[in-house]
């Protein structure tokens, strides 16, 4: 009963009883006319994007990313545009999300590695290169990729907010942890700014709420040493490690107002912890697994609260998106492609 009034409090008015994920969502009356709502996926897997309304009566769209083999896990949306790193295919897709195709297919550097995405204005997404220790801006209207920018080790995932870009770098050899990882600050104008030391092993994911970033780590396999830094955007350290958040923790997602950051995870669940007092709202012993779904891909939290996550699976087969309901049940579901990792809010202009 203490954790379905937490999440009522915490999700606030998400709607209720629906299976089709377009019914379950409340319809915004101030979407303007020729704008649709959706939820992006990234199906791994498949090599796909998933572009799920959230009006009644939109239909579903797939999306090809690449005909070679790849291996995509992240995006960014902005607008009509979604930027898909490829992964093992050194290449960044660029889809247009209202004609539901790939516009471009930008080369980058040979190796790269293709993990980690952020916009940092309209036109220009910065890519991550993890199997180079370096990023790459790509215009998005051109179809072009510039020159590298070197960075930490192993840079895994991009975040953008409070006018400047973080790169996380994950600090990995031959993909085991080497030691802590950092965070690279970049300006407006892709400069290095800083590299900041983090205490945390194997960071992954990080969100940026007023003049703090989060930062999420993984930690080591098995080990149950998931934890979380807090970095002063002020004064660019890191002013805080915050332990006991469990076994390999990889997805977070920041709602304000309350502040609360959402953690996830394979086989984890749905965690929740508070910035202002540092402290679980639901500690990792009490995760949330909604109608016992515990395989969390990566989650993302709309303008009216509601959350939204993918399920996995096996990844042998379709998997699912799903929005959590306030008393922590599945609110609404729809069928994606094969392994749904990264997932993305989308307005997109017709």
């Amino acid at each position: 009963m203490m954790k379905t009034r937490l999440i009522r409090r915490l999700m606030g008015m998400a709607a209720l009883a629906a299976l089709s994920l377009s019914a379950a969502c409340d319809r915004n009356p101030a979407l303007p006319d020729g704008e649709e709502l959706a939820v992006v996926v990234v199906n791994s897997v498949d090599n796909t994007l998933s572009i799920v309304p959230l009006e009644v009566g939109g239909t579903e769209r797939t999306v090809g990313l690449a005909q070679a083999a790849s291996s995509p896990v992240d995006l960014a949306v902005r607008g009509n545009v979604a930027v898909v790193p490829l992964g093992i295919y050194p290449f960044a897709a660029v889809v247009d999300l209202a004609a539901g195709v790939v516009s471009h297919r930008v080369a980058l550097p040979a190796n790269s590695g293709a993990t980690g995405v952020a916009f940092v204005n309209d036109s220009v997404a910065l890519v991550a290169n993890p199997g180079r220790n370096t990023v790459s801006p790509v215009n998005v209207r051109r179809g072009q990729a510039g020159a590298e920018i070197a960075v930490g080790v192993y840079p895994q995932a991009i975040v953008a907010g409070n006018g400047a870009t973080f790169v996380i770098n994950s600090n990995l050899v031959n993909f085991a942890p080497a030691g802590p990882g950092s965070v690279t600050v970049l300006n407006p104008a892709l400069g290095v700014v800083k590299t900041i030391p983090l205490s945390g092993v194997n960071p992954a994911a990080g969100a940026v709420l007023g003049d703090r970033l989060y930062v999420l780590h993984s930690g080591n396999f098995g080990k149950a040493n998931g934890s979380l830094s807090v970095v002063n955007l002020q004064t660019l350290t890191e002013e805080s490690h915050n332990t006991g958040f469990g076994t390999f923790p990889t997805s977070l997602e920041a709602l304000g107002n309350p502040d609360v950051l959402y953690v996830g995870g394979f086989g984890y669940g749905i965690t929740a912890w508070n910035p202002a007092t540092r402290q679980f709202h639901l500690p990792p012993a009490n995760a949330l697994k909604p109608n016992g779904i515990a395989d969390v891909g990566d989650l993302t939290v709309d303008d009216r609260g509601q959350l939204f996550f993918t399920a996995p699976g096996d990844c042998t087969q379709p998997g699912k998106l799903y929005l959590l309901g306030p008393s922590g049940n599945i609110a609404g579901q729809a069928t994606v492609g094969v392994c749904p990792l990264g997932v993305e809010l989308a307005r997109i202009q017709s």
